[in-house]
């Protein structure tokens, strides 16, 4: 018998990958298949800090003749991140920590479970104290044979900080990578509508209160899709002011059911606030939203219930606020400042 044990290191201050093995196998094929799977990946990051280490390592006979023989290896796969920060297509994503191990021969599984922390992605808003537990699953032969990447991963805890609240999942979910259809359902915890509204960049637009809710996830070959999910505020409501500038007053008077809603929402005291959102891989966002309160500036302050309908996109929306951040040319110091 002969054992290999093949590392994978990633030094991120020059964007190289160094390919060191050990030990005596012989004729292993397409061993360099793997760094060309992990090469791509590291160009596209920039700006890089901490360590990335994959290693793995094999034990059987010496001699391997053909692809097929490599099911009879044991074989270990270990990926350790060590406070990663990296930025990719202008998301800048900082403390990234966590150890994967897998091992087994055809099939491999992770022993325990696997976990990872990131301490902020700042997608034009932050996202911050990530937490992900999971065990996975790895049909090597498949993989190594059809060059099929079935991975499954089996997520216990996922857990983030966002718009002032917090996103967890409700229950356990499957990712499988070559299924590439997977579900979900993602709880939201005291999310702050003033940091909602933020997302907008209006001026003229800003509110008070705080909402919780169920957001059902599927995640397929397009993308991410988000069907009805739910948000609702939570007692005893807040406040809502929205003003027209000058270039909108003009069209909106001309707009009887448009002009009545702004002219409600100077200053609405809501004491309900629900919302449906439903979210296409695009980013076409529709949102539903349903207002109960008063006015006290307006129609003797009497009780009203207010239906808007509001259509964005989100992705574009996002887009914008990370040119208004100028994330690509303050990569330097947003990385500098811990």
């Amino acid at each position: 018998d002969g054992d290999m044990t093949t590392h994978f290191l990633m030094p991120f201050d020059s964007n190289q990958i160094s390919l060191n093995s050990t030990g005596s196998l012989r004729n292993l094929p397409n061993l360099q298949h793997y760094v060309s799977s992990i090469t791509p990946i590291s160009n596209a990051l920039k700006t890089l800090s901490g360590t990335l280490l994959f290693a793995i390592s094999f034990q059987g006979s010496e001699d391997i003749a053909s692809p097929s023989d490599i099911e009879s290896l044991d074989k270990n796969f270990s990926l350790t991140l060590n406070d990663l920060s990296f930025s990719y297509d202008d998301i800048l994503v900082k403390g990234i920590n966590g150890r994967w191990l897998l091992s087994g021969t055809h099939v491999m599984n992770t022993n325990e479970s696997a976990t990872l922390s990131v301490d902020s992605i700042d997608i034009g808003f932050p996202i911050t104290d990530l937490n992900i537990n999971s065990t996975s699953l790895f049909d090597f032969k498949r993989y190594y044979i059809n060059d099929e990447m079935n991975l499954t991963f089996d997520v216990s805890l996922f857990d983030a900080q966002l718009l002032g609240g917090e996103i967890y999942n409700f229950k356990p979910f499957t990712i499988n990578a070559i299924d590439s259809t997977s579900s979900l359902v993602l709880k939201a915890k005291n999310l702050q509508l003033t940091e909602i509204l933020a997302l907008n960049q209006l001026e003229n637009l800003e509110g008070t209160g705080s909402l919780n809710g169920t957001f059902p996830v599927l995640i397929n070959e397009q993308g991410i899709e988000i069907h009805n999910g739910k948000l609702k505020s939570i007692a005893p409501g807040g406040e809502i002011r929205y003003s027209l500038d000058e270039a909108n007053k003009a069209f909106v008077s001309q707009q009887a059911g448009l002009n009545l809603a702004t002219d409600i929402l100077e200053n609405f005291h809501y004491s309900e606030l629900d919302i449906v959102a439903n979210f296409s891989p695009k980013g076409q966002t529709h949102l539903k939203n349903h207002f109960f309160g008063h006015n006290p500036d307006k129609y003797q302050g009497t009780p009203i219930n207010l239906n808007l309908n509001v259509e964005l996109n989100v992705l574009k929306m996002i887009r914008s606020l990370q040119l208004s951040n100028d994330i690509s040319d303050n990569i330097e110091n947003r990385f500098s400042d811990k």
